[in-house]
């Protein structure tokens, strides 16, 4: 059985509960007098959006209608996988994640750079809240051809 509960910072945490009875677990409900064990192990959960867009920028309304959706349990490397011909390519982290300073197209070695630099295909990230949650907005400088990269 587990519980979800939201921290101030709006991340989800998972807490398992097993109740402790005469040195044996036993199932809930957990009453005031019961003791109880926590386990805290499990990772925080963060949402982040993807997509394509002909479009050189997104409001947040935009990003949901239009972005899938993935709810993470790390902030490391992520692969993406963009499709379309001649689009801009886009993606929403919470700020939770890491921020991103590479991109790397896993089909070609040749294929790769830095976020955020003078004709980098990712432009510097840009903040915007989304559901009320605060975020870094990714979108790449000029329409290219979408494929599966992974931004680390």
């Amino acid at each position: 059985m587990a519980t979800k509960n939201r921290f101030p910072d709006n991340k989800f945490n998972f807490l398992r509960f097993r109740k402790i009875t005469g040195g044996t677990l036993s199932d809930l409900p957990i009453t005031a007098d019961d003791a109880i064990d926590i386990d805290s192990t499990s990772p925080t959960i963060y949402p982040y959006y993807y997509g394509t867009t002909l479009l050189s920028d997104l409001t947040p309304a935009q990003i949901i209608s239009v972005g899938t959706l993935v709810n993470a349990t790390g902030g490391g490397a992520v692969t993406l996988p963009f499709s379309g011909t001649g689009v801009n390519l886009w993606v929403w982290f919470d700020d939770v994640a890491s921020t991103k300073t590479e991109w790397d197209d896993p089909a070609s070695s040749f294929n790769q750079g830095t976020i955020g630099g003078t004709g980098d295909l990712f432009l510097s990230p840009t903040a915007k809240t989304v559901n009320s949650r605060t975020g870094k907005f990714y979108i790449t400088e000029l329409p290219t051809v979408g494929k599966t990269l992974i931004l680390s």
